[in-house]
């Protein structure tokens, strides 16, 4: 299998590219069929608008075309909406995953094989992802209901109740967080349903609680030099920018041809170390679980 940084040594850039074209793939195929609904549920509201101003007994009640598109656009359009927020997500963690778990069994790293658990898991990984915030939403209802109630008692004692709420609570999201992060590879991984892979992300967390903390501080540490390689090109696209704004006449025309190339290069930069940091995001996640959480919880 090798180490981590072997395999991301040997493998990123494959994964990478495998990354970037399922994202771009999946973001282009996600907005066509929005727009394609959204097209078709105008063309519906104007007809069946049209044919109720028309028909003095239809049984839909009449007011005006412009209000009644607006109200059948949002309330049908709403699942589109929903999966081009979160289905477009789901792929591409799918696809990751999947991408890695073969990697990790077979040594390869295929962009097909993106694709492929990207569309397998498509729904169900949607699924859990909206079943997880809706779980994190209802266990933050009563706490923050709580920490506004002793806020507005304007007492010591309410808001000393408040700041310990406060703080219970952001324990608990951080360590919600921890479970939300693993939750993808455990289905992947352990191929299980959204509602199984709840309990048993939670089951895993709880067991290698520890090294799953260290897994979190890991990502911590590749966010941290993510920032720091993205901070670079960007600041010196900045620069460039500022160079050309304070030039004026010729100079300014001359300097924004020189700029330009440089510009592009460093926009396309920004996008790879982004991919890249991303990759060995999800590849850290899924090596830790397979050599460190699921020996110590599944055995």
């Amino acid at each position: 299998m090798g180490t981590y940084f072997s395999l991301l040594r040997r493998h990123g850039l494959k994964l990478s590219w495998a990354y970037f074209i399922g994202q771009v793939a999946i973001q282009l195929i996600a907005l066509i069929i929005l727009l394609l609904w959204i097209a078709a549920i105008v063309i519906l509201g104007l007809v069946i608008g049209g044919i109720s101003t028309v028909h003095a007994d239809n049984p839909i009640p009449y007011f005006p075309a412009t209000d009644f598109i607006t109200v059948v656009t949002v309330l049908i359009s709403a699942p589109a909406i929903i999966f081009y927020a979160f289905g477009t997500e789901a792929f591409t963690i799918s696809g990751i995953y999947g991408s890695i778990k073969e990697l990790m069994e077979s040594g390869k790293a295929r962009v097909k094989t993106f694709f492929s658990f990207g569309w397998r898991y498509l729904w169900k990984m949607t699924g859990q992802i909206l079943l997880f915030l809706l779980l994190l939403a209802l266990s933050l209802i009563i706490p923050v209901g709580l920490i506004i109630l002793f806020i507005a008692t304007e007492s010591i004692l309410g808001i000393l109740l408040a700041i310990l709420i406060g703080l219970i609570t952001f324990v608990w999201t951080c360590y919600y967080l921890i479970v939300f992060v693993h939750a993808p590879i455990v289905m992947v991984y352990e191929n299980v349903g959204a509602f199984q892979s709840v309990p048993l992300t939670f089951r895993v967390i709880r067991k290698a609680f520890g090294q799953a903390f260290l897994t979190a501080l890991s990502l911590l540490l590749i966010l941290f030099i993510g920032y720091i390689l993205i901070l670079i090109p960007t600041m010196f696209a900045g620069l460039l920018i500022t160079l050309v704004e304070a030039s004026a006449g010729d100079a300014e025309i001359i300097i924004t041809l020189i700029a330009t190339p440089f510009l592009l290069l460093f926009f396309l930069l920004i996008i790879a170390i982004s991919v890249l940091v991303s990759v060995a995001i999800h590849l850290c996640l899924m090596y830790r679980y397979i050599n460190h959480l699921r020996p110590k919880a599944l055995g």
